[in-house]
């Protein structure tokens, strides 16, 4: 009975400190709800392009949806890694072309109400209009929308469809 209770013990202890989920259910936002991770600040400049090989391209490559749409997981508007790596590179173009606008729309699967989806697209949006601007883009070049679930990209109620509908998208106006 004694080894019972320890394996249940240990395998508690094992899951709890797996999670990563915040008492907000933002999955890692820091304490300040800005929707990413506090390394995100330690950023230097010059080292986007040697991580992930930019080429400064032009603003029509942000019509380009893989590098003009990042994906957040289920209720989170938390910047994962892979979102991390298309929005440096979305903020070297804007960068490189100051006088563009751009919106970013913040959208949601279909779970939930549409109030609760309106919220939940707009933190979205503002997660990346927030990382864009501390990269170095004027945030008065960036306004944000949210259209919560009402504009799927993928018609389904399975989890593939609604993953590809969690989504933030960069349009230049």
């Amino acid at each position: 009975m004694k080894i019972l209770n320890f394996g249940v013990a240990v395998t508690f202890l094992a899951l709890s400190a797996c999670s990563s989920t915040d008492v907000d259910g933002s999955y890692g936002a820091d304490t300040y709800g800005d929707g990413y991770g506090e390394d995100v600040t330690d950023t230097d400049g010059g080292y986007v392009s040697e991580e992930i090989g930019i080429d400064y391209g032009s603003v029509n490559d942000l019509s380009d949806s893989m590098k003009n749409t990042v994906n957040f997981g289920y209720d989170s508007y938390y910047l994962e890694p892979a979102a991390l790596a298309i929005l440096k590179e979305q903020a070297a173009i804007l960068k490189n072309n100051p006088d563009t606008k751009v919106v970013i729309e913040g959208h949601c699967d279909e779970r939930g109400t549409r109030e609760y989806n309106i919220a939940l697209g707009e933190r979205r949006a503002n997660a990346v209009k927030n990382f864009l601007a501390l990269q170095g883009v004027n945030s008065s070049n960036i306004s944000v929308i949210s259209y919560g679930k009402e504009r799927p990209l993928v018609i389904g109620n399975d989890n593939a469809s609604m993953a590809k509908n969690r989504r933030a998208v960069t349009v230049v106006e």
